[in-house]
Order: C-alpha cells, then structure tokens, then sequence
C-alpha cells in the first residue's frame, strides 16, 4: 500500500496511519502582521472562550478575513474615541506645549479607558 495518495475528486492527500488512509488536512498560515494587535486580541477571546466559533471559521476558511476586519474596525473605533475624549476633557495642544507631564498622563489615562472600551464594545462579544 502506498503511504501517500492524492484523490483528484476531493483534492486532498491522504496518510496512511495503520490501515487506513486519513486526510492530511492544514489550516493555512495567518498572516499576523496583517491581522494587527485588535485581531490578535479577538483570536485569543475567541480561542479562550468561544473555541467552537473559531474552529468554524477556520474550518470555512473566513478566520483571517474576520481578524483583519476586526482589527479595522477597532483601529477606527480607537483612534476616533481618543479624539473625542481628548477634546471632551481638554486635553489639548495647548497642554502639551504647557505642561507635557500633565498632558502625556492625562492621554495616558485616556488611552488605557478607550482600550477597555473597544475590548468590551469590539473583541470580547
């Protein structure tokens, strides 16, 4: 019997193991840069908590496009709340030229708040 054989029909290469034959299956290699830090954080929630959604997706071959589109998405969302929160607490150029401790922990402050944000709104649902 032949360890390696390839079946035209379903294009996949089978293993022999034993006595029987068994696909050799290999989910394709993500991309990570692409896929960025928001992404990331979705893969590992849904890989901690929701392992059925994600063998799904993988399984359908939309993994890394939800990952990389999640990632836009939660790019946006950021940039655009630390925008609005910054001006809605006047956190502004003027503090920087000014008082630049002040202004780096007050953009601190609001960075680390809209990261909870999107996490909670965006990656964990």
């Amino acid at each position: 019997m032949k360890r390696q054989i390839y079946d035209e029909k379903t294009g996949l290469t089978y293993e022999l193991k034993g006595e029987q034959y068994y696909p050799l299956l290999k989910a394709p290699k993500m991309d990570m840069e692409a896929i960025g830090v928001w992404g990331y954080h979705r893969f590992r929630y849904l890989y901690e908590f929701k392992r059925a959604i994600l063998t799904g997706m993988q399984m359908a071959g939309t993994l890394e496009a939800h990952l990389i589109e999640t990632n836009r998405h939660a790019e946006e969302m950021y940039s655009q709340l630390v925008r609005q929160y910054a001006a809605n607490e006047g956190v502004t150029e003027e503090l920087k030229r000014r008082d630049q401790m002040a202004w780096t922990g007050a953009i601190n402050n609001i960075r680390e708040r809209v990261t909870e944000v999107v996490i909670n709104e965006l990656i964990c649902i």
